[in-house]
């Protein structure tokens, strides 16, 4: 997977060299994306990438739990990756959002995560 910037609105906002995260400036959101192919669990890049956004060490996070089930979030993707390839024209690609560490979260099937951290306090 290339860890370039996706499209020209993002520029690198941190993250590690493999796991870099994005900003769009003109939403306020940060962006990074996960790779289900490799088996790596949509909630381990969710919470690799929150940290990131947030600047905050993984520990001091509340537990992903509180906000959805990990479990059933990382089924959920692991099927929707067996079941179809991931095509980024399907009109009815799967989207999952929720709120976690007072953030807006939408998961893609696609493997992009957008982290809206707009409405902390």
């Amino acid at each position: 997977m290339s860890h370039r910037s996706p499209t020209d609105r993002l520029v690198r906002a941190g993250g590690t060299a493999d796991r870099p995260i994005y900003y769009d400036d003109r939403r306020g959101t940060y962006h990074a994306w996960y790779d289900g192919g490799t088996y790596e669990p949509v909630t381990t890049a969710v919470l690799m990438a929150v940290s990131a956004a947030l600047e905050a060490d993984i520990e001091t996070l509340e537990p992903l739990a509180t906000a959805v089930d990990p479990e059933a979030l990382d089924d959920l993707f692991i099927r929707s990756a067996r079941s179809q390839p991931r095509s980024p024209g399907r009109t009815n690609a799967l989207v999952v959002s929720f709120e976690y560490a007072e953030c807006g979260i939408r998961i893609h099937e696609s493997g992009e995560i957008v982290i809206d951290p707009r409405q902390r306090g």
